[in-house]
């Protein structure tokens, strides 16, 4: 079975099927340039990767998969809830 991955990032899409091999499920680039959809702010992890998902399905019009991550420090005082990626920037 194949299934759109929401990546424009070739690693991203070879990393994930590696790790399917043998899953019996295939996932494949998009078949168009994928602009980058704004991403709500939230707490939750979940609310965020469904958001962009729906966004993305609006798109494509087509089954597909996301994947989204965030940095949680729960006992940090100066981060409260978790750190995007598109915030976390480091400098030299």
């Amino acid at each position: 079975m194949n299934i759109t991955y929401a990546t424009t990032n070739k690693y991203k899409l070879a990393g994930a099927n590696q790790a399917l091999l043998g899953a019996g499920l295939t996932l494949t680039a998009p078949d168009r340039e994928l602009p980058d959809v704004p991403e709500i702010q939230s707490d939750s992890q979940e609310e965020v990767s469904i958001d962009k998902a729906q966004k993305y399905y609006e798109l494509l019009k087509s089954p597909l998969v996301v994947m989204d991550s965030g940095l949680f420090i729960k006992a940090s005082k100066v981060f409260q809830g978790f750190i995007r990626s598109t915030h976390l920037i480091l400098s030299a």
